[in-house]
């Protein structure tokens, strides 16, 4: 790491010598123009300034001794010995102002930086986030006295730390000191830590206000109103790409999505801001003829793919019942919504609300289904977002903390939360691990895009590789210049070597950062015209609640082997059954494709009368 170079040891000579000159002063003063000295008789007598002066002068001490025999008739016993003291203490301070002040100021520096961005520390990222705050007030605190500027909490965050780097316990200042405003804070827990620590918001009258969890498998989980939250045919189109994952023959993926799309506009039309998720799985049961009229009706881009050759509507249809996994997790969970608190997302971000705090917890048992309603949860959010109905506002904020952000599938309009959001108040904070990820999933375009829009970027202990790569260019070059002595003739001469170097290495982004005893080594860059290596200190929180807190319907053993796709001998032995289960939830389980079974995406020719009375293949 290049850091601003400091000038030598020695050159402290310089403070060492003023600090003696200026205590010199004082000392003469007292002894030599103030003290009074009684003579033979008694009487008190001062030394005038001349006299005081010629005591200062150690090379003709015989001056100032005359001085007290002719005023006193005596000389002081001590007078040589202060003489001295003061006189050695004079001509060290100034002997010492003299080296030190060359070696400061005239001796060229062993290294200096001509140009180029430097590694600096804590105090000098504090005294650069306070030289571009524009507004009186302050933003949100972080860590060791450094407060935001409020123009910088909608410039985003990205903090980058591969496993293990810390990265999540240097996010956790952030989200806690947003909880604390009484921002607007949407969370991503993929391991359960921030369900499990994170704070309630504390009203003003001091009491609680536990944070909103939304999360199938859990048992305190509100119900996400999605019927609030759609408005248009594209948010239905959105949502049946994210409910419906890619296949690897994308064709019968997306005509799968066209046709869950269609049923999910027809109950928006039919049924606006009341229909539930398990209405949605009905919608889709419907046999091939009255699908078919209601893409003519609803979403004419479905009606290609189903009113098409009987192979492939058998095969649409095939898929739409195979990989709606997603879908029948959901309508599983909230099979009704008896008893449950709802969520609207629109009416959270558009509204004034006291439950300020929401998490996303996904599930490790069932991730590929979390992964696609979170996904379809962000994507819906930055839709609402790009709505003109959420205006701009200098001081509203909405946090989204996501951690893990390459973890998700593609969020589509992400880049709105990013673009659009910063006139209306929505801040962002992602933790990612490798940008390579990104990449894949975004296109490296939109992905450098992003690493170019996000004001502040923590690095945390990053692994050698393509991240790092990134990262070491990012930081960029300084010039730096040297100075050495080299022998030239009868004598040594001062040389000058100029180079252009890596302001941090990229292995240093491994072995130079990451946790460390007392807090976490990381890079803060964004911030003025340095790179700033700061010790974030560990956020310790207390326990606040279960990380976890299992949902009925995952602790139903026949339940999950249908949605984890076990064949029905395989709890046939464990003498379970559906009795006393919420009915709505086991009708919707009723005839699913088990998950682990090969999807059936030809037909035979016996199947076709039963495709066409509206019964699909294997099931």
């Amino acid at each position: 790491m290049i850091t601003k170079p400091r000038r030598s040891e020695l050159a402290i000579l310089l403070y060492a010598g003023l600090f003696l000159v200026d205590i010199s002063a004082p000392v003469w003063v007292y002894f030599f123009a103030l003290r009074s000295w009684n003579d033979t008789n008694g009487s008190a007598y001062r030394l005038s300034v001349s006299q005081a002066i010629d005591c200062l002068k150690f090379w003709s001490s015989d001056l100032c001794r005359s001085h007290f025999i002719q005023a006193l008739g005596y000389v002081p016993a001590d007078l040589a010995k202060l003489q001295w003291l003061l006189a050695a203490t004079l001509v060290a301070g100034i002997i010492a102002i003299a080296i030190g002040g060359y070696i400061a100021f005239l001796m060229p520096p062993d290294k200096w930086i001509k140009s180029g961005r430097t590694v600096a520390g804590m105090p000098e990222l504090l005294r650069a986030a306070k030289a571009e705050k524009i507004d009186k007030r302050d933003g949100l605190h972080w860590f060791n006295g450094w407060r935001l500027a409020l123009e910088r909490e909608v410039r985003h965050f990205i903090i980058f730390g591969s496993i293990g780097s810390g990265k999540t316990q240097a996010m956790i200042g952030l989200i806690v000191s947003a909880i604390a405003r009484h921002d607007k804070v949407l969370v991503f827990d993929i391991k359960g830590d921030f369900t499990e620590k994170l704070p309630p918001t504390i009203k003003p009258d001091g009491s609680r206000v536990q944070p909103i969890i939304i999360a199938p498998q859990d048992r305190r989980s509100h119900v996400w109103d999605i019927a609030k939250d759609l408005r248009i045919a594209e948010d239905a189109v959105e949502l049946a790409t994210r409910l419906i994952p890619e296949s690897r023959d994308r064709f019968f993926s997306n005509s799968a999505r066209a046709v869950l799309a269609a049923c999910t506009i027809r109950l928006m039309h039919e049924n606006p801001g009341r229909w539930t998720w398990a209405d949605l799985v009905a919608e889709t049961r419907r046999d091939h003829l009255e699908l078919l009229e209601v893409a003519h009706r609803y979403h004419p881009d479905a009606v290609r793919f189903l009113d098409a050759d009987y192979r492939q509507v058998a095969s649409t249809l095939s898929t739409l019942t195979a990989d709606t996994n997603t879908l029948r997790l959901l309508a599983t969970a909230w099979a009704n919504y008896e008893g449950l608190e709802r969520f609207s997302l629109r009416d959270w971000l558009l509204y004034k609300t006291d439950r300020r705090t929401v998490i996303l917890q996904k599930s490790g048992r069932f991730s590929d289904q979390s992964d696609g309603w979170i996904s379809a949860f962000l994507t819906i959010a930055s839709s609402i977002v790009s709505d003109p109905e959420l205006g701009d506002a200098k001081l509203r904020r909405i946090w989204f903390f996501v951690d893990e952000f390459a973890q998700l599938p593609k969020i589509s309009r992400f880049s709105a939360l990013l673009d659009i959001g910063r006139s209306k108040g929505v801040c962002v904070c992602l933790g990612v691990q490798d940008i390579a990820q990104i990449r894949d999933t975004y296109g490296r375009e939109r992905a450098d895009a992003w690493m170019s829009i996000v004001g502040t970027k923590i690095i945390a202990k990053v692994n050698s590789g393509p991240t790092a790569q990134r990262l070491e260019s990012d930081v960029g070059q300084a010039t730096v210049v040297y100075n050495r002595r080299e022998p030239r003739g009868n004598g040594l001469e001062w040389v000058r070597d100029e180079r252009r170097e890596n302001t941090i290495e990229r292995s240093e982004f491994e072995t130079q950062l990451g946790p460390r005893k007392n807090g976490i080594d990381v890079l803060v860059t964004g911030i003025g015209e340095d790179v700033y290596k700061v010790r974030v200190p560990y956020t310790t929180l207390v326990h606040a609640r279960d990380a976890q807190a299992p949902a009925q319907w995952t602790l139903d053993l026949i339940t999950v082997n249908r949605l984890e796709g076990a064949a029905a001998d395989d709890y046939a032995e464990t003498d379970k059954s559906d009795e006393g289960y919420p009915k709505d939830a086991i009708d919707v389980l009723k005839g699913m494709e088990p998950i682990g079974k090969p999807r059936n995406t030809s037909v035979v020719e016996g199947d076709a009368i039963d495709l066409f009375a509206g019964q699909l293949p294997g099931i």
